[in-house]
């Protein structure tokens, strides 16, 4: 039943950013305790105990971001790096901050996405062709791409399949 409630959010998700009814909160955010604490939360339900290690590397501060759409983006690349690195070492997030800009980098030692799908992987219901043993929408990473540009940022990946890979995101 959780999958398919899952399903459901994801989809009115997707179509209040087709309707472009969803907006963009900012507020000030402790950026290191959300990100903590999203591990925290996801560590918790992880059937292989793995964990994301998390590292930081610049001047903490805090950020102006919408806590709840940000958390969903972030939440949504530490599960896929989890789902698709099991028995693989620990995925790492690393937050860095610089002078005008901050930037999340996940990276996982999986599965990685094949070179000729790169193109394809924010579509929405965009499935690679190594993942279909592996549950998902193939929402996750549209929704967490219009999620990211609703905060003015950018999101990119650097892929090997059977190597692993690595989300970047660059928020200001």
């Amino acid at each position: 039943m959780d999958r398919l409630s899952d399903l459901i959010d994801e989809v009115l998700t997707v179509g209040k950013i087709e309707s472009q009814s969803l907006t963009c909160k900012k507020e000030l955010v402790n950026i290191t305790t959300l990100i903590k604490d999203i591990i925290n939360s996801m560590g918790e339900i992880q059937e292989d105990k793995r964990k994301i290690r998390f590292k930081t590397s610049g001047i903490l501060r805090d950020v102006t971001a919408d806590p709840l759409l940000l958390s969903h983006a972030i939440k949504n690349l530490i599960s896929n790096a989890l789902k698709y690195s099991a028995g693989k070492a620990n995925p790492v997030l690393t937050l860095s901050f610089f002078k005008t800009d901050y930037i999340i980098r996940v990276k996982d030692f999986g599965i990685g996405i094949p070179p000729n799908e790169h193109n394809k992987i924010f579509q929405a219901f965009f499935r690679a062709e190594n993942t279909f043993a592996i549950q998902g929408t193939g929402l996750g990473m549209f929704i967490t791409k219009k999620f990211i540009e609703l905060h003015g940022g950018t999101i990119s990946f650097n892929s090997i399949a059977g190597k692993g890979t690595e989300f970047v995101v660059r928020l200001t």
